[in-house]
């Protein structure tokens, strides 16, 4: 039975964060959430090696290492398996994790998840990969107790899914209390 893409977020700003599913780090272990620091920078994107430098997975992660860099916990959320994981975090020298999100359950939780495959068809780049759904690009940062401080989902301005969107980098800093203000575009 296909999965349904669920494009809206559970994750909203001031209340408690839902429950993760089981996330798998490039380590093929576990990774517990809740033992992780806080304020976290949860940083979904839909796939590994996509998209262009300046509205890809790869702008944002490395938008996120200055994040990283200021000395916030950031942790990358995908449905790529660990083998992936581990390769393109190699490739754009992260400074911090990314996490296999194996059943999608987390990005469910927190951002949503949408068709990749016949946004790639409708937009002329793909043929027949209709059915194939990853996460939604989106960005949730958690505070002490699991408090949600910052949530954005890429959707469009008819609110569908979008995975060129990127998050804007100064609003997270803003909620992790940091001054700093590198835009996501300005680290392409």
């Amino acid at each position: 039975r296909p999965r349904r893409a669920a494009a809206r977020a559970a994750a909203t700003v001031g209340e408690k964060a839902p429950a993760p599913g089981v996330l798998i780090g490039d380590d093929f272990k576990t990774i517990d959430l809740a033992a992780m620091p806080r304020p976290l920078v949860l940083a979904f994107f839909p796939a590994a090696f996509s998209g262009a430098e300046d509205d890809g997975c790869t702008c944002q992660l490395n938008a996120l290492k200055a994040v990283a860099d200021d000395g916030a916990a950031v942790l990358g959320v995908s449905k790529e398996l660990p083998f992936s994981q581990g390769a393109f975090m190699k490739e754009l020298g992260l400074p911090f994790p990314i996490a296999y999100d194996k059943d999608l359950a987390t990005a469910e939780a927190f951002v949503g998840t949408f068709d990749l495959g016949a946004f790639l068809d409708k937009v002329g780049l793909s043929t027949d990969l209709a059915g194939y759904v990853t996460t939604n690009r989106g960005c949730v940062v958690l505070g002490e107790g699991d408090e949600v401080l910052y949530s954005w989902v890429g959707l469009d301005e008819n609110g569908e899914s979008h995975p060129g969107l990127q998050p804007p980098t100064e609003e997270i800093k803003a909620a992790l209390g940091t001054t700093t203000t590198t835009s996501i575009k300005d680290m392409a």
